[in-house]
């Protein structure tokens, strides 16, 4: 144990002569007045084996830290400026995976390491605790901290790896673990880094060893032998003997204090010394914070003293850990200042603010409390209330409010410390003496008005002074709009004079003022009377009546005062409202006018002359030049006379002119009567006379006359026309005729009318008629004049025993007079084939709303299908066209007339062949799709019809969304697209056309969609046979949107896959147009060409169904009906996308196809069935009839039906009821 402390006292002792060098090094003087000590710092390396990536924290005595990232080659400073050793060091890596270090540094501006063997050696002396619980305490720890046990670690480290150390050439007896510079290169202690490997369990209190890979058994015991440590004599003494420095008392503040010198003994070789609080001194040398000291040396203290009073300071000086003090007391202040005192302030003006002199404190140290009673202060020019805190050097002012009172003093109490003082301010006397003012006098002053004075400020005076004013006169106090005769008034008051003036012309209003002892004057001078009136101007009049009496404008005198005699030359005065003869008196404000007699003689000027005071004036009258102007006048125009008798007009009275003038009839037409007597075509007249015309009607009915009157300024026309003729027919009539073959002409025995007067015009329904006035000419509607003879031609009907009835009747203009021409045709032969109908369908009760025959894509049916509505009831219905049974079958009773749209598709495969019917019911919403085998028809399969948008379907626009619900909730028209056998689930695959109005998420559209059904004819219950596979919109238009037409009707091409549609004119566009769509997305639009023909100007063609036969790729015939029209045949090319012709039928029954429509689809000679408009049970039945050239209409021109033209006599006929109207008509 001896040869421990001494070996310990020994390695202390050179820690501390390494550390003491290194001092000497950085400090150079010791402390002077000026001179402080360098910036401190902590310098070393962080590595275990390679330089650490991460930070170091160095941690002081008093809880402070501070921190700083280590450098690339594992060196670090670190600044502790104001920090207390000893510090604890951690090192935290940047990889939280690896183990923090610590270090130990026992002062600043040393190198200190931290390394893994530093670490334990810190581990070893805290008795294997954890190092992180004593860093967290550290300054609590740090004092207390056994530096001689972290000692005998580190030797108790460097023994048991000395070999370690002696391979890399280090002397482990000697080495510093701590403070030994080393560069983190991998040689050198490095590379001991390198070899030893040490792994810790700080919570567990244990720690294991690898030494080049191996693991080591630390030796806690370990020691070097005698060999490796040398032999010492025995134990080292490090302990030094007490040494004591003298306090000192009575310290000046801020003075550098010194201890005696001290001679230090009783250790062995040299001792580490650290100070706090100060700096000390070796044997005279530079002073140092830290360093070494032998045994023998003198020491000597360095303090700097606060610059307080009455604070103790201590210095502790540490010599191997052992500490010794040195105190200083800096002396008490001293508290009592120097006498001071305020000037007093008398004549000072009453509730002012006055200020002290300035006074400059002294003799006293620190600072002095100091307060102020009844003022405020000022120190060193600042305001600072009525306290503060003040210092030697401090200039002090008080600052005090005056006394309100004349000759009153007000004192302010200061207090300084101990001493106390005041200020003192006395006001001045009072002044009862006012400053002399004055008002300026006013001139030319109103008599009643207000004169008002020049505004005076009162001064030179304190306190109140009554103030009064004499007469006619009031004082206005500081702008009161009131004036007063008296008052108490201050100093700085405003008053004005104002004088209500009385009295004469030119005279003087003096106001005496009284102010306390002073008076002065206020005089207004009244102006001088006014006798010149303002001008003023009659106006002067021409175009006046020779020799009458005029007068002129009004006007009022005004500008004089008092009155004033107004006269008049040639003419007399008129004086508010009285004559007044040609001289008055009047006053300002009377309102006159002159009275005047004109000249007798045309162009004349009479002159009358006003005088008034010094003015005058003119009124001037000049009669009218002569005139030869007449007024205005007018006859009465004349109708509903008789052809060729005399119209006489009403009379007018001439006037205007003057003398007389020469009136004539234009183009001598007509007569003059001038005062009842004929004058004939011209006659001189006066004003005055009374004047008529005189003319001869026309010889022709809904003529005019005319008779036009010239003068010097114009014309007059009398117009008298004749009556209308009589366009009224008498009533006539045809004689009917029978038994007539079916489709010939039919002509009527010829008529002629009696009891016109004028032509009419007639208009044929139904047929057309031959006029003996239009030889070769077949019209439908003409002009009749009397003898004219008529016959009606029609075609009799194509069926037999029916009537054909064309009607002939009289426009409403003319009287809507009718007759009635009837052919009706024959019974029919043995053999003959009976129309397609049922006798037992009624006109107005039954209704057909759907035909249909049944299509597929090798063949047609040979049935006809039909629904027919009864009020509320309909019922499905058929027909064997090609039987000799040609009357309607009733297949099955329908629940309600809520059944719209009917179409049939032919399923045949090997010897199966049904017919599967179609219908729409819409008493439910969306509507269902109904199918029925025809065999039997009781049994139906329904399926809404409605799906939701699919993705393909959602692309095409941006409105589409997928999965967006869609329906269609009422028919319009139903159609078979395609029908086709799959053979491997014996099913039928059917596609419908649909068309009607329905919905499109939540918004309404009128639908063109497509629906693919499969039918199983083996399905056991036939509610099921019908199934849904795919629905897809073909087209759509919104309900309501302006310019989009709403789809009617609608037809799928079944082998093409185009379809064709109607739009109608919703009347937002003039056309009605077919649309194609060719099944890729595309469609073209096919204007109709005869809608304005037909119907009313930009009217609606409606068409009723559409049918479309294929006569080949390039020629597909549709026959659309047409409610107004009939059928209506129009050619198109699908290839080419263009309309080739079109035609009207209007021969036989087709005249009448006006409802539904069906067919063949294909094939060289078709059969087509339509609905006869005239006969709700029949059919009418027709075949393909070639168009021929003179039929055609261009459709690339859009040419129009050519209108017939009026003959030249009606073209005559009517250029002369134009003109009889007055209108300008050339004929061509």
């Amino acid at each position: 144990m001896e040869l421990n402390k001494l070996f310990l006292a020994m390695m202390a002792a050179s820690s501390l002569a390494l550390t003491a060098c290194g001092s000497d090094s950085d400090s150079s003087s010791g402390p002077s007045d000026t001179d402080q000590p360098d910036t401190q710092v902590l310098t070393g390396t962080a590595a275990t084996g390679l330089a650490m990536d991460g930070t170091v924290y160095v941690y002081d005595a008093e809880g402070r830290s501070t921190n700083v990232v280590i450098e690339d080659d594992g060196t670090f400073s670190v600044n502790v400026d104001g920090m207390t050793a000893p510090f604890m060091l951690e090192a935290r890596p940047d990889d939280a995976s690896l183990a923090i270090q610590y270090s130990f540094a026992e002062a600043a501006d040393i190198n200190v390491n931290v390394t893994p063997l530093t670490t334990l050696a810190l581990f070893l002396a805290n008795d294997k605790q954890s190092l992180a619980v004593l860093l967290a305490a550290w300054d609590d720890q740090a004092e207390s901290f056994d530096e001689t046990a972290l000692a005998e670690a580190e030797e108790t480290i460097l023994a048991n790896f000395a070999d370690q150390f002696e391979e890399q050439s280090i002397d482990a007896e000697t080495y510093d673990l701590f403070n030994a510079v080393f560069s983190a290169n991998q040689t050198g202690f490095d590379a001991v880094l390198d070899d030893v490997k040490i792994v810790f369990d700080m919570d567990g209190g244990s720690f294991d060893v690898e030494v080049d890979d191996a693991d080591y058994t630390f030796v806690p015991d370990a020691d070097f032998d005698d060999e490796t440590g040398g032999e010492t004599g025995g134990e080292t003494d490090t302990t030094p003997d007490a040494i004591s420095f003298a306090s000192q008392t009575d310290v000046n503040p801020d003075e550098d204090a010194f201890s005696e010198v001290v001679t230090v003994t009783g250790f062995d070789g040299e001792a580490t010394v650290t100070i706090t609080n100060g700096q000390f001194q070796v044997n005279n040398g530079n002073w140092a914070t830290t360093g070494t000291i032998s045994a023998g040396d003198s020491l000597r203290l360095f303090q700097e003293v606060p610059n307080t009073f009455e604070t103790t300071t201590i210095t502790t000086v540490s010599i191997n850990g052992h500490d010794f003090s040195f105190t200083t007391t800096t002396r008490a202040a001293d508290v009592t200042p120097d006498n001071i005192r305020f000037t007093a302030q008398a004549g000072v003006e009453p509730s002012s603010t006055v200020t002290s002199n300035t006074v400059t404190l002294a003799g006293f140290e620190g600072q002095l409390a100091l307060s102020v009673t009844n003022g405020f202060l000022f120190v060193n020019g600042s305001e600072a209330g009525t306290s503060a805190s003040v210092s030697a050097g401090d200039q002090i002012q008080v600052i005090q409010t005056s006394s309100g009172d004349f000759g009153t003093s007000v004192t302010s109490s200061v207090t300084l410390g101990s001493v106390a003082t005041a200020f003192t301010t006395t006001t001045r006397a009072m002044d009862t003496t006012p400053d002399s003012f004055s008002f300026v006098s006013q001139s030319d002053v109103e008599i009643m008005a207000a004169s008002y004075s020049n505004t005076v400020t009162l001064a030179g005076f304190d306190g109140e002074l009554p103030i009064s004013v004499t007469g006619n006169a009031g004082l206005m106090i500081n702008g009161a709009p009131r004036g007063v005769t008296s008052a108490n008034v201050s100093a700085g008051d405003t008053v004005q004079v104002v004088q209500e003036v009385v009295g004469d012309f030119g005279s003087d209003m003096v106001t005496t003022v009284t102010l306390g002892s002073y008076s002065t004057t206020f005089t207004s001078t009244i102006r001088d009377a006014d006798t010149s009136p303002n001008a003023f101007n009659l106006t002067n009049l021409t175009d006046a009546e020779p020799g009458t009496r005029i007068e002129s404008n009004t006007v009022t005198l005004e500008g004089f005062e008092g009155a004033l005699t107004l006269t008049v030359t040639n003419g007399e005065l008129r004086v508010n409202d009285d004559l007044s003869g040609a001289s008055v008196s009047v006053e300002a404000g009377d309102e006159i006018s002159v009275v005047q007699q004109s000249s007798a003689d045309s162009e004349t000027t009479v002159v009358s002359t006003v005088s008034l005071g010094d003015f005058s004036t003119t009124f001037e009258t000049t009669t009218r030049e002569t005139s030869t102007i007449v007024d205005v006048f007018s006859f009465v125009r004349q109708t509903d006379l008789e052809p060729g008798v005399e119209a006489i007009s009403n009379a007018v009275t001439l006037s205007g002119f003057d003398g007389s003038q020469t009136f004539t009839l234009r183009n001598g037409i007509g007569s003059l009567i001038v005062n009842g007597t004929n004058m004939g075509t011209s006659a001189s007249v006066s004003a005055g006379d009374s004047l008529q015309l005189a003319v001869t009607t026309s010889e022709n009915f809904g003529w005019n006359a005319h008779a036009v009157v010239e003068f010097s300024n114009g014309s007059v026309m009398f117009i008298a026309g004749t009556r209308a003729a009589n366009t009224v027919p008498a009533p006539f009539s045809f004689t009917s005729v029978t038994d007539v073959e079916p489709g010939v002409e039919v002509v009527s025995e010829p008529i002629s009318f009696s009891g016109l007067e004028d032509f009419t015009r007639i208009q044929v329904t139904n047929g057309a008629v031959r006029s003996s006035r239009y030889p070769g000419q077949t019209l439908t509607s003409l002009s009749v004049h009397p003898g004219d003879s008529l016959t009606v031609v029609h075609t009799s009907s194509s069926q037999y025993e029916t009537d054909m009835v064309t009607t002939v009747s009289t426009l409403e203009a003319y009287g809507s007079v009718s007759a009635t021409f009837t052919s009706t045709t024959k019974a029919a032969a043995s053999g003959q084939t009976d129309p397609v109908m049922d006798t037992r369908w009624n006109l107005g009760q039954d209704s057909m709303t759907a035909l249909s025959l049944a299509v597929s894509p090798e063949a047609n049916g040979t049935e006809l299908h039909m629904l027919k509505n009864t009020g509320s009831a309909s019922s499905l219905m058929n027909v064997s066209p090609d039987s000799s049974d040609r009357e309607f079958a009733e297949l099955q009773a329908l629940a309600s007339s809520d059944h719209e749209g009917l179409a049939v598709a032919l399923l045949e495969q090997g010897n199966t062949s049904e017919q599967l019917i179609f219908s729409c019911d819409t008493s439910v919403q969306p509507a269902k799709l109904s199918a029925r085998l025809a065999s039997d028809p009781a049994a139906v399969s329904s399926l809404e019809l409605s799906d939701t948008v699919s993705a393909s379907l959602a692309g095409r626009a941006s409105s589409l969304q997928e999965g967006m619900p869609w329906s269609v909730n009422a028919c319009d028209d139903l159609s078979i697209a395609d029908v086709i056998y799959n053979q491997s689930d014996e099913t039928f695959q059917i596609k419908v056309g649909v068309n009607g109005a329905g919905k499109m998420n939540t918004s309404d559209y009128y639908q063109m969609a497509v629906f693919q059904y499969s039918y199983d004819l083996n399905a056991a219950d036939a509610s099921t046979a019908l199934t849904k596979t795919e629905a897809y919109p073909v087209y759509r238009v919104m309900f309501g949107t302006q310019h989009y037409k709403a789809a009617e009707f609608f037809l799928d091409d079944p082998q093409s896959g185009r379809s064709f549609a109607v739009f109608k004119n919703d009347g937002s566009n003039t056309h009605n147009y077919l649309r194609m769509y060719d099944g890729g997305g595309s469609s073209v639009d096919l204007l109709i060409s005869p809608y304005n023909k037909f119907t009313a100007e930009e009217g609606t063609w409606d068409v009723a169904d559409m049918h479309i036969w294929m006569e080949s790729d390039t020629a597909y015939h549709l026959y659309l009906t047409s409610e107004t029209m009939g059928l209506y045949e129009v050619v198109y090319d699908p290839i080419s996308k263009t309309k080739t012709s079109e035609r009207l039928h209007t021969s036989g029954d087709q005249q009448f196809c006006k409802g539904s429509i069906t067919g063949s689809v294909s094939g060289p000679n078709p059969t087509f069935w339509c609905h006869d408009a005239t006969d709700e049970g029949k059919l009418i039945e027709f075949g393909h009839t070639p168009m021929s050239a003179s039929r055609m209409q261009s459709a690339v021109l859009g040419e129009k039906p050519v209108k017939e033209k009026a003959s030249k006599e009606e073209a005559e006929q009517i250029k002369a009821e134009l003109e009889g109207a007055g209108a300008e008509v050339e004929v061509k």
